[in-house]
């Protein structure tokens, strides 16, 4: 590596403080490098051996160069450069009340009026009259009463004069002129610090009375109106000072009527607030403290920090209130949000409604998804969607938390309630209502109940895979498991006969659920049960699946017990009835021998003398 430094100064010798120094391969533009001279006019700068060349350059100053620099090999080469100023081709300067810097004047009746002729000395070279980035024409111009500029005879822009100010502390200040361009009707109004960019022109007006063009105008101290035509950036009022600041960019008779207010374009945009803004669009207004319309067409932000952003009709009439756009939205109260949509409403502190057509939130903090005809009215309630769904009450407190998520005529009117699909009707607290797509009315009337209208059934798996869940089917006033086989497994046979005993050894009670007194059930305990049968995970539970099975079971244990005692009454009854069969023919038997002695006693004679045996009743 190797060292170039040195030092730039000028015809006096003395330093020139942040020159350019470049470093170039010597006969080509690679640069090798680039400083900045000190304020000495000191400069250095590390490169590789090589042939540079050496330039140095500041605005103000002809360019100064050391060409074919040879440069060994940790050499420090040392190359001063002197410059001079560059002196002005054209230069005019007054600093009196009246003068003329440069002055181009023709008076020929005919020909070709040229008040100041440069011209090239070839054709191909040069210039007559040439200002380039080295600045080789500079007039200085003082007058007391500002300067005009016209064209053709009509004023196109008028500079004037600065002034002072006094601010509350007595501290004098000073405050810049104004600038006036475009139309000649244009006017500051003696604003201090204003500017009119340009724009402007004669009031027309259509033949419906709008105005299509007009004069722009500034009213109040550092106020600025960029273009466009009739626009106004100022109150109007008498001073210059309560609407400072204000500004309108351009557009058509835009007004910024406030200190800090700002109309960016437009058409008939009105920013009338401290630091209220405009962004565009066609008769919107923006009426309070730092409120904002972004832009639409005949959109209102009335409340200090409200904003529209668009849209049709929208109004964000209090305080932080917000219209995201669609038509004819209104956010009236602190914080509430309207996302789009038509005709919707948050009338609710911090409320807020998405979008749909013809939504209402007016509960504090409540929300409404989208839908028509949906109206959130209890605090901190939502609807998520459908038609004509309502949370809470008109008039009242009731509501809180309620939520319907969808459906139609959905109500959720007390306080944590739940109604979803159609007709759902939760009037109490804590409810749940769901509705099918049925006409009927379902509603819940008790504190915490859950109701479920289900026309098509119901089912509820407890598998992801579908293995394992019940069902009530339609119309069906029960619960049906899963009960195939494939469905199970370390599947084993009972003995009826032992579940049978131990449903016999069972202890079976009547009780009263604690939580429900008065109302009387009849069972055993669900750790007895576990007990007697090993069935279930759970002590404190009887599943109905394993009840149904236990009872199944003791009935086959019974039916067994009942076939054996039926075919020991058969045996009896098969014994009967042979002792009957013998008793008849006894008695048969028994008649023989009656008959028998009777003809014997009559043929004895002795018939009334011997007493017969009475006759069988």
């Amino acid at each position: 590596m190797a060292t170039i430094k040195g030092t730039v100064t000028d015809a006096s010798g003395t330093g020139i403080q942040d020159a350019t120094v470049t470093i170039t391969e010597s006969g080509s533009d690679t640069l090798e490098g680039e400083t900045t001279t000190d304020a000495s006019g000191e400069y250095s700068a590390n490169v590789a051996a090589d042939t540079y060349d050496v330039r140095a350059s500041k605005f103000g100053y002809e360019p100064v160069e050391k060409p074919s620099l040879v440069v060994n090999s940790g050499a420090t080469v040392t190359v001063d450069l002197s410059t001079s100023r560059v002196e002005y081709k054209i230069r005019g300067q007054f600093t009196n009340t009246y003068g003329i810097g440069v002055l181009g004047r023709n008076t020929a009746a005919s020909g070709l009026p040229i008040g100041v002729l440069g011209a090239a000395p070839n054709a191909s070279d040069g210039y007559g009259l040439a200002t380039p980035d080295d600045t080789l024409v500079e007039g200085d111009l003082d007058a007391t009463s500002g300067h005009t500029l016209t064209v053709a005879g009509d004023r196109v822009m008028r500079l004037a004069p600065a002034g002072t100010d006094t601010n509350d502390s007595g501290v004098t200040y000073g405050i810049g002129g104004s600038v006036v361009g475009g139309y000649v009707g244009n006017d500051v109004n003696g604003s201090l610090g204003a500017m009119i960019g340009g724009g402007g022109g004669a009031t027309t007006k259509d033949s419906s009375g709008r105005v299509l063009a007009g004069p722009n105008e500034v009213t109040d101290r550092f106020g600025t109106v960029g273009g466009g035509s009739n626009n106004r950036a100022g109150n109007a009022q008498s001073g210059t000072e309560d609407a400072m600041y204000a500004t309108v960019s351009g557009g058509n008779t835009n007004t910024a009527s406030h200190r800090g207010a700002t109309v960016a374009g437009g058409v008939g945009n009105t920013a009338s607030g401290g630091d209220a803004t405009v962004s565009g669009g066609t008769r919107n207004t923006a009426s309070a403290n730092s409120a904002t319309v972004a832009g639409g067409l005949n959109n209102t932000a009335s409340a200090n920090s409200a904003t529209v952003a668009g849209g049709l009709n929208n109004t964000a009439s209090a305080n932080s209130a917000t219209v995201a756009g669609g038509n004819q939205n209104t956010a009236s109260d602190n914080l509430a949000t309207v996302g789009g949509g038509l005709n919707n409403i948050t009338s609710g502190s911090q409320s807020t409604v998405a979008g749909g057509f013809s939504n209402t939130a007016s509960g504090r903090q409540s929300t409404v998804g989208g839908g028509y005809f949906n109206d959130a009215r209890g605090t901190n309630s939502t609807v998520g969607g459908g038609g004509a769904n309502r949370t809470g009450k008109s008039g009242t407190s009731k509501g809180e938390f309620a939520t319907v998520p969808g459906g139609q005529n959905a109500v959720a009117r007390e306080n944590y309630s739940f109604a979803a699909g159609r007709q759902a009707e939760a009037f109490a607290q804590g409810a749940f209502v769901w509705g099918d797509s049925s006409t009927d009315t379902v509603q819940s009337l008790t504190d915490d109940e859950v109701v479920f209208q289900a026309g098509g059934g119901a089912v509820v798996w407890t598998t992801s895979d579908f293995s394992s869940g019940v069902e009530l089917a339609p119309g069906d006033s029960s619960w049906s498991s899963v009960s195939s086989r494939s469905a199970k497994s370390a599947i084993q046979p009972v003995d009826p006969g032992e579940v049978l005993a131990g449903v016999e050894a069972l202890e079976v009670s009547t009780w009263e659920y604690d939580t429900r007194e008065g109302v009387t059930h009849m069972g055993p305990m669900a750790a007895d049960f576990q007990e007697a049968f090993g069935l279930g995970g759970d002590p404190e539970r009887i599943s109905t699946v394993d009840a149904d099975g236990v009872l199944f079971a003791a009935l086959q244990g019974l039916s067994d017990k009942l076939d054996e005692k039926q075919e020991r009454i058969d045996d009896l009854e098969d014994e009967s009835e042979r002792k009957n069969d013998r008793i008849d023919t006894l008695e048969e038997e028994n008649e023989r021998l009656h008959d028998r002695l009777a003809t014997v006693e009559d043929h004895l004679g002795l018939t009334g003398t011997t007493d017969r045996a009475p006759e069988d009743d």
